[in-house]
């Protein structure tokens, strides 16, 4: 008899002890998503005090749009149209441009570099005069179609601004090879134009290939200093031009692009528009969304927050540079 009480009694009191911790988890998850949204509601609210247009449509519809007929982006695609197909990277191409070699700006490239330069540039010379004529071209809009997975999204403009600039970069050297200063800098104002391209592309991917191809230009800039004689009119055009430039944000562009597109790409998955089993079993895509959906989540509010003086620092130096 004692021992099947004492049996009982400890069968209550596991049973109670189960009920307990089932209603102190349930109480503990219903408390960190009310936590979880007085946070997220905070940091939404504080990041629209700063940046009204932070929120993907906002973001997309306050972007800088060129003038009709004057989009360099819709230049840039007639010069890959133009170019030979097997030449893309979307053809399986992009290795068809000489290999420079590492040298001196003032040294000029060995004489069989150039002559194969020559001889690739004149198989595409509608593309690179085409190409040329973007010193006509500052500025810049790409539509993007955004997936609902946001990942998914392609660029595809952002391998034919590297294509044009590899193509302007020869250009320009076969120039200064003919010694024809003013071919060299419509080139120098094109390859910074092929670069200004990209605009205030929301994709830090985009903003990154911004950065390179104006290296790019920079780095054919100091070829042409060091190997030809430039006009005084000439010269401060191109100092103007390249100071412009450095003043654009580009970290800011991309930053916030991407601030948001991850809070589209949450805001999907809460609402179902996207399954994250069903993302989870695409190939290439585990590691990623499990970042996406553990790890980012968490940090949401600091996300905006650490956003949010960058915001400011670069709306302050905008306004400190406009004339």
């Amino acid at each position: 008899m004692i021992t099947r009480s004492w049996l009982k009694r400890l069968t209550v009191a596991l049973v109670l002890c189960l009920i307990v911790r089932t209603v102190w988890l349930i109480g503990k998850r219903a408390w960190l998503r009310a936590e979880g949204d007085r946070e997220f509601a905070a940091a939404v609210a504080e990041t629209e005090s700063r940046d009204a247009d932070w929120s993907w449509d906002k973001l997309e519809g306050s972007r800088t749009r060129p003038a009709p007929g004057k989009n360099s982006i819709e230049v840039i695609r007639k010069v890959s149209e133009l170019s030979p197909k097997e030449w893309l990277v979307r053809n399986g191409g992009g290795n068809w441009a000489p290999v420079a070699p590492s040298s001196p700006a003032n040294t000029r490239y060995p004489e069989r570099v150039i002559n194969s330069a020559r001889e690739v540039l004149t198989s595409a010379t509608p593309a690179v005069e085409l190409a040329f004529t973007l010193k006509d071209y500052p500025h810049g809009y790409a539509r993007f179609e955004v997936t609902p997975d946001v990942i998914s999204t392609l660029v595809p403009h952002v391998d034919e601004t590297r294509h044009a600039a590899t193509l302007l970069t020869w250009g320009v050297e076969l120039a200064l090879e003919s010694q024809d200063p003013v071919r060299a800098v419509a080139g120098l104002f094109a390859m910074l134009n092929t670069s200004r391209a990209i605009g205030d592309d929301p994709f830090l991917v985009c903003q990154m290939v911004r950065m390179a191809t104006r290296a790019v230009a920079t780095r054919t800039l100091e070829r042409t200093l060091a190997q030809t004689q430039l006009g005084e009119e000439s010269l401060r055009s191109l100092q103007a031009a390249w100071a412009s430039d450095a003043e654009e944000p580009l970290l800011l562009y991309g930053l916030r692009g991407e601030r948001a597109l991850m809070d589209l790409m949450f805001k999907n998955l809460t609402e179902g528009v996207v399954s994250v089993d069903g993302e989870m079993r695409k190939e290439g895509r585990q590691g990623w969304f499990r970042l996406c959906v553990v790890v980012v989540p968490r940090a949401i509010p600091e996300r905006s927050r650490v956003l949010s003086p960058l915001y400011d620092s670069g709306s302050r130096d905008r306004e400190t540079s406009d004339p």
